[in-house]
């Protein structure tokens, strides 16, 4: 993006410096970590077992709440998604 943003006259800058939104997806953990099941339910058996699959995810759990989840304060939206896959929007 950088690299296009230079090549870029500068009105097309402007557009992309002022017009750029910052949006969180967010969901409840439980919620996550089902979908993640249910996905790999879907690969028969090249899934991992449940255990292998709870371990990994624990460890990407703890991982997305130190890397991911303290950038929600410097967003514009937040889209939420609820476990029945619908969806609001918040102004933050």
């Amino acid at each position: 993006m950088k690299e296009f943003i230079r090549s870029a006259d500068s009105a097309t800058y402007d557009f992309l410096h002022y017009s750029a939104l910052r949006i969180f997806i967010d969901a409840d953990e439980e919620d996550i970590c089902r979908w993640n099941w249910e996905r790999e339910l879907k690969l028969g058996e090249k899934a991992r077992s449940k255990e292998k699959f709870d371990a990994d995810t624990a460890w990407d759990m703890e991982d997305y709440r130190k890397t991911v989840v303290p950038t929600r304060s410097h967003v514009d939206f937040i889209v939420h998604k609820y476990s029945n896959h619908t969806y609001d929007l918040r102004a933050q």
